[in-house]
């Protein structure tokens, strides 16, 4: 028994009617399957090298299942992984400016436990987060402004233009 076979939930027992032809040939099958996922308003696609998942010998029809889409989280996690600031870079640029988890996660305004789990890579951060991460981490300014509690309440209700940034406003 493979690794993969014994890390699959147990179900009846082989095989099974197909839903769609009617056949009795349904059959757990290993696969190269490429999914598509809609993460942040963005959609994603990403290849499962060894998806394993139902399949009807006759007529090829593909049945999901929980574990099937179990596999897909789980690459899609993987591939957001290749698309964000994985955790060490987090981390290592935190730990260049000098701030703890708890201070970098009052500067953002979320909870340090949230800065702890993207560290770790018990979750990726949502594509906006990433982007405030990498504005904080890039830009000195950006650093200047982010006070955390100590934010002017003010600060970003009113849209700084060239034209105003020039006149002294």
């Amino acid at each position: 028994m493979s690794e993969s076979e014994q890390k699959l939930p147990k179900s009846r027992p082989h095989p099974w009617l197909c839903p769609n032809c009617g056949a009795e040939e349904v059959y757990l099958t290993t696969i190269h399957y490429t999914a598509s996922a809609k993460k942040d308003g963005v959609v994603h696609t990403f290849e499962i090298p060894e998806f394993i998942i139902n399949r009807c010998r006759v007529c090829e029809t593909l049945l999901f299942s929980n574990y099937s889409n179990q596999q897909i989280s789980q690459a899609l996690q993987a591939h957001l992984r290749t698309v964000v600031l994985q955790p060490e870079q987090i981390r290592n640029a935190r730990q260049e400016l000098g701030l703890s988890e708890g201070q970098l996660a009052a500067k953002l305004g979320v909870a340090e436990e949230l800065i702890s789990r993207w560290e770790t890579e018990a979750i990726t951060p949502p594509r906006a987060m990433d982007n405030l991460l990498r504005l904080y981490f890039g830009i000195p300014a950006v650093r200047e402004a982010l006070k955390g509690t100590e934010q002017d309440p003010h600060f970003g209700t009113v849209v700084i233009t060239e034209s105003t940034s020039n006149s002294g406003v």
